[in-house]
């Protein structure tokens, strides 16, 4: 596609008055959106946070906001009911869709060239990070080949559906050991991620973008990971990616302007998940206002920090009392001193509580943030029963703790009970601290612990491959790393770099960990699954696609292997739907049309795409010949 752009077409926008910035962060959002939806919010607000005592100049446009070389981006809503729900049981698909999202990238793609070309005319010195998120990320990726690289400080993309990530190929991918992981991969999850849904951009580094391309795709994200999840997709917004992103882009800016940008970031940012968990029990009735004061120094420095909070109260379940959570994450100042105020001692008159029930409650309730650093901080005047009324174990509160990657469990009792928590709270890897001084000890701990996370949540292999596991952290300080690569609990080998290599003897599954200890003594730990096994992996497929047109109407019929639950259904380069059945029809076929199938399994793992499908209009009638299999990604615009 030609581009062109003269400064005679730009808008009033860029001025004699127009001020030059010396950075313009650029964003295209996604389909359907309107302009300073969430997503463009977002970007925004965590990109500011990050720049915002800094010397520098800068400024924000979104992509369909002016008109630019006669485009204006529309970011224009396809599929089924404005990609917020996917259809399960179709009948009839229409072509117009993929037309119209083409054509929406490329508007998207004209206007972005346009927009930088009429700044950079006037102001010779700015230079550019843009973003783009779903269909706006495909605006992104498509044009930076067609952009002067000089101009790009950084380029991040969210959710992208032409994602590409070689080493999440194969039945075992190198990814999964921890192996030849992309430069640009700063976070995607799911090992086994590969390529978007509406086919690969090969390669998604353009020459003269080394160090200068970041993609983010959550574990489950329908259009960029291997998996069936539209909510995943919808999450950017609330999960925060864009904060990562912001960090890692301040970081950019420190070296594009040394003078007027540190390396570290002046605003203190931080992914802290902190949930308190309170005995309300009459126990405490003489000691409630002390823990409420402490918990609302906490609250406070942990929201301003960019952290989230959360508030649960619990009892004996003997009361009868079950855990209430009264502040969910993403709870204000305000509404956590509110609920907080709200609590009332009563009950009780016995001793222990129901601290496991209470801790694994709070759990599972809570969405946890990907990436965070999670705290639970159970305030109490009690031991703790174990097991639980309900059964709960230690075992099982250890165990969920790291599944969720994992929730570091921090106590404060009365001095005399330190003691009793200290398995619940090493298990977990956090510690137990007395009533007194020592709970601004707690807040710093939590606030100025390391972050640091694995870029897996899975891995797998055989008993003859080789891992390497490596921390995700941009804490400087970190001094040691210690590992538990046996999945026995204990940390068994000491490192000083953020890397590690394993082998394992035998088919085994688990959890292994690592705790990174800063120069102040402060630890976090991070985990991840792992599974050894030498046995084949079942992935979904499809075989036999074939096609029969009659009149504007194409039958597509094909065979699922007994893996394979549905099908995600793409016509050139646009998903509009899916489907269980083992056919389908597309109307309104009046020119050669391309459909790829994605076959995915009962859990909502896509196995291999089929080969292209092209339907070919002027074929003679009935022939077999008229079925034409195109080379892999052939055809996928």
């Amino acid at each position: 596609m030609a581009f062109t752009s003269c400064f005679s077409i730009v808008t009033p926008t860029i001025s004699k008055s127009y001020t030059c910035p010396d950075v313009e962060f650029i964003f295209a959002r996604g389909s359907g959106e309107s302009l300073n939806d969430k997503n463009y919010s977002a970007w925004k607000k965590s990109i500011t946070k990050q720049i915002k005592n800094t010397k520098l100049k800068y400024n924000f446009y979104e992509l369909g906001t002016k008109t630019y070389n006669k485009s204006k981006y529309p970011a224009i809503a396809v599929g089924v009911d404005n990609l917020q729900k996917i259809s399960t049981s179709l009948s009839a698909f229409s072509k117009k869709d993929s037309s119209k999202f083409n054509k929406s990238v490329k508007k998207g793609i004209s206007e972005l060239s346009g927009r930088i070309k009429a700044i950079s005319s006037s102001c010779k010195k700015t230079k550019f990070v843009i973003g783009g998120y779903s269909q706006g990320a495909m605006v992104i990726s498509k044009a930076l080949s067609k952009l002067n690289s000089k101009k790009i400080i950084f380029a991040a993309t969210f959710g992208d559906p032409n994602l590409y990530l070689p080493e999440g190929y194969g039945v075992n991918p190198p990814a999964c050991r921890g192996k030849n992981l992309s430069a640009y991969r700063y976070y995607a999850p799911n090992c086994r991620t590969r390529s978007g849904r509406l086919g690969a951009k090969k390669p998604y580094v353009d020459t003269g973008y080394s160090g200068k391309v970041g993609l983010w795709c959550t574990k489950k994200d329908l259009f960029c990971s291997n998996y069936f999840s539209l909510s995943d997709h919808l999450s950017y917004a609330t999960n925060g990616l864009y904060q990562d992103a912001a960090k890692v882009i301040r970081k950019k800016l420190a070296k594009a302007y040394k003078n007027k940008v540190s390396s570290s970031s002046s605003a203190k940012t931080s992914k802290r998940n902190t949930a308190i968990v309170i005995d309300s029990s009459g126990s405490m009735s003489g000691m409630i206002n002390t823990y409420k004061k402490e918990a609302l120094k906490l609250a406070k420095k942990t929201i301003e920090s960019g952290g989230q909070i959360a508030l649960f109260e619990y009892r004996d379940l003997a009361d009868p009392y079950q855990t209430k959570m009264l502040c969910d994450f993403g709870c204000s100042y305000k509404k956590f001193k509110q609920k907080l105020d709200s609590i009332k001692t009563d009950g009780g008159g016995d001793e222990p509580e129901s601290a496991l029930s209470a801790s694994l409650y709070a759990m599972n309730k809570l969405k946890w943030q990907k990436g965070a650093t999670k705290s639970i901080v159970v305030l109490t005047d009690a031991t703790y029963l174990s097991p639980d009324r309900d059964k709960t174990t230690l075992k099982k509160v250890r165990q969920r703790s790291l599944e969720i990657d994992p929730v570091n469990i921090y106590t404060i009792t009365p001095e005399e009970i330190v003691s009793s928590y200290e398995e619940l709270t090493s298990s977990t890897g956090g510690k137990s601290f007395a009533l007194g001084d020592e709970m601004s000890v707690l807040t710093d701990t939590l606030l100025d612990r390391p972050e640091i996370n694995f870029p897996f949540e899975e891995y797998s292999g055989g008993t003859d491959d080789v891992f390497t596991f490596s921390v995700v952290t941009d804490d400087e300080n970190i001094e040691k790393y210690e590992w538990d690569l046996d999945m026995d609990g204990e940390f068994e080998k000491t490192t000083y770099e953020n890397s590690v290599s394993a082998k394992y003897n035998q088919e085994k599954t688990g959890y292994i960990q690592v705790r990174a200890i800063n120069s102040s003594g402060l630890s976090s730990t991070a985990s991840a699954s792992i599974t050894i096994s030498n046995q084949t992996i079942n992935i979904a497929k499809v075989s036999n696609l074939k096609y029969k047109l009659k009149d504007d109407t194409a039958k597509i019929t094909f065979k699922k292997n007994k893996f394979t639950s549905g099908v995600l259904i793409s016509v050139d380069g646009v998903i509009l739907g899916n489907t269980e059945n083992d056919s389908f029809a597309l109307e309104d076929v009046t020119s050669n049309t391309t459909i790829v199938l994605s076959p995915y399994s009962k859990s909502g793992e896509f196995g291999e795409d089929s080969e292209p499908l092209t339907i070919i209009v002027k074929a003679t009638k009935n022939s077999s010949s008229s079925i034409k299999i195109l080379a892999p990604n052939a055809g996928i615009k």
